[in-house]
């Protein structure tokens, strides 16, 4: 059995070597991530409330560094920025170049995987709570456009048809876009069923 020892971060270093037994393991970042909000945030706009922000410089200088030590790792060829924001928006990075599309992964799971990770380092590191977010390329501004048409256009089957719509499984930001998007419209109400990978957005029309 070797002890191992620390890297950067509390990442890298020596691994230490231990003996286990696995009987089933999975790994689901967007489980995870969405575990750090209950159910009923769902119901919430896009980012509020979702986590306390203790945005000071000390978290920020961490954040820089986790950052660049993740894209290092990946291997790819983008360039950070850290956004100027205030603190109750947390920390906001932005990432170009050739490579950035890769990360983005599939519906933005790698971005939302990525996030999740340097939150999680930040609690570890420091006992503070940071909201996270990150963005290639106007990505972000893009998915939500994408989502908040998708919500009217749903909307408008809904009450032409009146019956409930059920939206494709969607990430917990997914849904609170989709949420907010229809808050207004009292034609129809949203909730958020299932749970896991399967918890979607489904859209009632509200009944005179």
């Amino acid at each position: 059995m070797n002890p191992g020892r620390g890297g950067v971060l509390g990442l890298g270093g020596e691994a230490a070597e231990i003996e286990v037994t696995v009987s089933s393991v999975h790994l689901d970042t967007q489980s995870s991530s969405d575990s750090l909000i209950s159910e009923s945030d769902d119901e919430k706009p896009p980012f509020k409330n979702e986590i306390e922000n203790q945005v000071d410089e000390e978290t920020e200088k961490l954040a820089v560094e986790i950052m660049d030590f993740l894209i290092s790792s990946l291997g790819v060829s983008v360039k950070t920025y850290l956004r100027d924001e205030n603190e109750e928006n947390g920390l906001y990075f932005e990432i170009e170049g050739d490579d950035a599309g890769l990360i983005i992964g599939r519906k933005g799971e790698t971005l939302r995987a990525m996030q999740f990770l340097m939150i999680l380092i930040l609690k570890r590191q420091l006992g503070k709570s940071v909201r996270i977010t990150l963005d290639v390329e106007g990505y972000r501004d893009r998915r939500i456009n994408s989502l908040e048409v998708l919500a009217e256009n749903s909307a408008s089957k809904v009450i032409k048809s009146g019956k409930p719509f059920r939206l494709n499984p969607m990430s917990a930001f997914e849904r609170r876009v989709i949420h907010v998007a229809l808050a207004e419209n009292t034609s129809v109400r949203t909730e958020s069923k299932g749970s896991g990978l399967r918890r979607q957005v489904v859209i009632f029309p509200v009944r005179d």
